[in-house]
């Protein structure tokens, strides 16, 4: 027998005594060391979950809110300025929570959490508050959209 053979089978014991080869080809299948292979050909890289993320972000929002937001300002020129005010208002609000994270390394959470420890007292004040006011204020940006 080969090498390839004696990986391929062993000796067993049954409940006899009596010694069997066994096939355990699909043992070492399972154990195998190499690069994987999807039989689909898909494979998630970083570049492929970053534009998934992106992807789930904007939603279809982006195709069906231009039209509400033209109607509102009434000028294309307003329209495309908006459309770049926007995301460095977002990137503002990175900017915070990149320092709530590095402030609080050991905490993990959304604002909540993150008001919780910069604003200890008055217990759960600030807290709460915001998240009132985040139930308050979606509930009217909902209706406001439609």
């Amino acid at each position: 027998m080969s090498n390839i053979d004696n990986a391929l089978h062993s000796q067993v014991l049954d409940t006899n005594g009596d010694t069997q080869t066994e096939d355990v080809q699909e043992g070492n299948d399972a154990l195998a060391v190499g690069p994987p292979s999807n039989p689909l050909g898909h494979e998630v890289t970083l570049l492929s979950a970053v534009m998934l993320n992106v992807g789930v972000m904007l939603g279809a929002g982006i195709y069906s809110v231009p039209g509400v937001v033209l109607n509102s300002v009434g000028s294309i020129g307003l329209l495309f300025v908006f459309w770049v005010l926007a995301p460095l208002f977002a990137l503002c609000g990175l900017m915070v929570y990149s320092e709530y994270a590095s402030m609080f390394p050991k905490r993990s959470g959304g604002e909540v959490v993150y008001l919780e420890q910069a604003y200890p007292r008055p217990r759960f004040f600030v807290p709460v508050t915001f998240a009132v006011t985040s139930v308050l204020l979606s509930c009217v940006l909902s209706v406001r959209i439609e």
